[in-house]
């Protein structure tokens, strides 16, 4: 068995700090033994909303969404480009005007973290941005940002073209039919958890057609997003 690595070790610390757990209250738990019992839990024999009832907490938070996470995609994270410039290498047959630097500032700046392996999420019922912002965090994700998602467009739109669809196979990440959506693509959300702080535009890939390049799209992030939608994530403490 696979030892725990200090990267998730990394992760709890993040939690506890995201958290802002007071030192009494943690030291209190450390002395308790619960977290002690938990690492020894099997986590998949646990109803964490059942859970979360016999600790005090509201049993229904965060909601119990029948959610899948594909295999994650590796991209080329375009660290020293601007956005027309990665837009321009995707080759889109669509680019909306909206998305430019004026839009998407200070991309690639030490404001930005950039990951180069995207998630793609989808839940089994229509779910809107503020829920699953917040289901992210609670599972520590966070929305694929600006640059991340035009990766993502980028790599996708050349294995399209002339090459076998094994690709997207293996990756279940087939663009024809339903759009994959960064719904935050400035990374606000996850420092103040209020979706009014965030970009009132969602950026999505999309293939329109069979025989065109993959298009590249804004959405309103208030919309009720329908099954099927394939949402762009990125572990916060990758």
């Amino acid at each position: 068995m696979k030892k725990a690595t200090p990267a998730q070790g990394n992760q709890v610390l993040g939690l506890i700090l995201q958290k802002n757990v007071p030192c009494d209250r943690l030291q209190k738990l450390l002395e308790s033994g619960l977290l002690t019992d938990l690492l020894e839990a099997d986590p998949a024999k646990i109803d964490r909303p059942e859970f979360r009832q016999v600790v005090g907490l509201e049993k229904r938070w965060p909601p119990r969404y029948g959610w899948k996470m594909l295999r994650p995609v590796t991209v080329d994270p375009y660290h020293d480009q601007n956005v027309e410039e990665l837009v321009k290498c995707g080759g889109y047959s669509y680019a909306d005007d909206h998305i430019n630097s004026k839009t998407f500032p200070d991309i690639g700046t030490e404001k930005f973290k950039i990951s180069d392996t995207i998630r793609l999420i989808y839940f089994d019922r229509p779910v809107g941005t503020e829920a699953i912002l917040k289901y992210f965090l609670a599972t520590c994700y966070r929305s694929a940002n600006i640059k991340e998602i035009i990766a993502l467009g980028n790599i996708l739109g050349k294995k399209r073209v002339g090459e076998h669809d094994s690709f997207f196979d293996s990756f279940n990440v087939s663009v024809d039919e339903y759009p994959i959506i960064a719904l935050d693509p400035l990374n606000q959300f996850h420092k103040s958890g209020n979706l009014t702080d965030i970009s009132p535009m969602a950026v999505y890939i999309v293939k329109s057609a069979p025989d065109r390049p993959l298009d590249l799209a804004i959405a309103s992030i208030h919309n009720s997003w329908p099954i099927g939608q394939r949402f762009a994530a990125v572990r916060l403490y990758d």
